[in-house]
């Protein structure tokens, strides 16, 4: 049994570097448009609702330059393994 607690069992992105760059205007629009591509991937799975979260939502402020989601809709019967293709171009999903 892995102990979760233990940094080796950790997923990269809990232990990567953190930047902060300057706020950029841009990040808006940016996650307007990976919304459209989203909702197009992801259809399939009945995730029809997106929202821009985190600090890239908020015009001004510096922050990490990843841009973060959440998703809303409803998936029954379906495993990690059905969502290739969103993993294809480069999005990791994670369940609340």
């Amino acid at each position: 049994m892995t102990d979760p607690m233990q940094p080796e069992n950790w997923p990269a992105w809990a232990t990567e570097a953190v930047e902060i760059a300057p706020a950029n205007p841009n990040w808006d629009a940016q996650a307007q448009e990976e919304i459209r591509q989203l909702k197009r991937l992801l259809q399939q799975f009945n995730i029809h609702q997106f929202e821009h979260i985190g600090s890239t939502s908020i015009p001004g402020l510096p922050a990490k330059p990843i841009i973060d989601f959440d998703g809303r809709g409803t998936v029954m019967g379906r495993h990690g393994s059905d969502c290739g293709s969103a993993e294809s171009v480069g999005l990791e999903l994670r369940s609340a």
